[in-house]
């Protein structure tokens, strides 16, 4: 639901850091190598868990998945990022190297983020904009990562509940603000006019025949 800084999150873990030089305790290797078995564990789980957010940093494994906004999902995203950061938590960051003590502070930042943003900020009940699917599913349509062919399949899962994700959205909006409702129709008035772009191409594609 939220993006904000995890996409930074992404990059960075991603990113070999220069100019550390591992400790040369004993059991350091073994605490390293169990911390950056539970980060790939994580970082799975978190975007099974988001993956709208997942679409925008190409990670392709749940494309396929729309998660339906309301109370169970916000308690939902809670109790996750609460158990995550319970299992960090038991990480003995002394033994860990460098690297690895920026990652794990980088991913407890953004689990407390999350929280927060859910919790306290409860942005989901007063920012449509939130909820413009408009912009993944381009990503899902439009980016080279599959066959066209795979790709429309991907995107016809992604789209199955729409109706009840934007119903649902609804419910969730209590106090709307107006900058954010105008920024929202902005929003889709821009997909729709993707969307019909991408008929136009897919016509070229697969043209349509006459039934007659």
């Amino acid at each position: 639901m939220i993006i904000n800084y995890f996409t930074y999150l992404f990059i960075s873990l991603s990113v070999v850091a220069f100019g550390f030089k591992p400790p040369k305790q004993k059991t350091t290797a073994t605490t390293n190598k169990a911390f950056a078995g539970l980060e790939d564990r994580l970082l799975d789980a978190y975007w099974k868990q988001h993956p709208s957010d997942g679409i925008f940093v190409g990670y392709g494994k749940y494309y396929d998945k729309l998660i339906i906004p309301g109370n169970a999902s916000v308690a939902s995203d809670i109790v996750f990022a609460k158990r995550w950061l319970d299992s960090l938590n038991k990480v003995n960051v002394s033994r860990l190297s460098n690297n690895n003590k920026i990652s794990l502070n980088i991913i407890k930042n953004q689990l407390q983020s999350d929280i927060w943003y859910l919790s306290v900020f409860r942005r989901q009940e007063w920012d449509a904009s939130l909820y413009n699917i408009s912009a993944e599913c381009d990503y899902i349509l439009n980016q080279p990562y599959a066959p066209l062919e795979k790709r429309l399949a991907i995107l016809t899962n992604h789209l199955q509940h729409v109706d009840d994700y934007y119903k649902a959205a609804t419910h969730m909006l209590h106090k709307p603000t107006k900058e954010h409702i105008e920024l929202t129709i902005r929003q889709n008035q821009g997909g729709a006019h993707s969307f019909w772009s991408c008929v136009k191409r897919l016509h070229k594609h697969f043209p349509f025949r006459s039934s007659g």
